[in-house]
């Protein structure tokens, strides 16, 4: 049946394989950190979206209707902005974002002493 083939064994040792893999250039990195960033906020916003709902119901009278709309838009932007980070990750070597960012704060750090 399809919910057998849904919850297959060899498909998650396949994911497992994919995601241990060696790969070139921090990619391996880049899979494990989009896959926390996508994964992580769902458990925040399990136990967010009832107390979102209850606030925005009594600060602006929203409708069960209007909260979903939101939500859903809330939903679409984050899918939207990972997989534009995504994008800007692989253009961009982890080395040169890793000297930029350093090279920034220890002369910002440097300079306010």
């Amino acid at each position: 049946s399809k919910i057998r083939e849904f919850f297959r064994l060899d498909l998650v040792k396949d994911l497992v394989r994919t995601c241990t893999k060696r790969r070139p250039n921090y990619d391996r990195i880049i899979i494990w950190l989009t896959m926390m960033a996508l994964t992580l906020p769902l458990f925040v916003m399990a136990g967010d979206d009832n107390v979102s709902y209850l606030f925005v119901r009594n600060q602006f009278q929203w409708t069960l209707k209007d909260y979903t709309v939101f939500n859903a838009t809330r939903r679409i932007v984050q899918i939207v902005g990972s997989i534009i980070g995504m994008y800007f990750l692989r253009k961009a070597s982890v080395t040169e974002l890793e000297n930029d960012f350093f090279l920034k704060y220890y002369y910002s750090f440097k300079l306010s002493l």
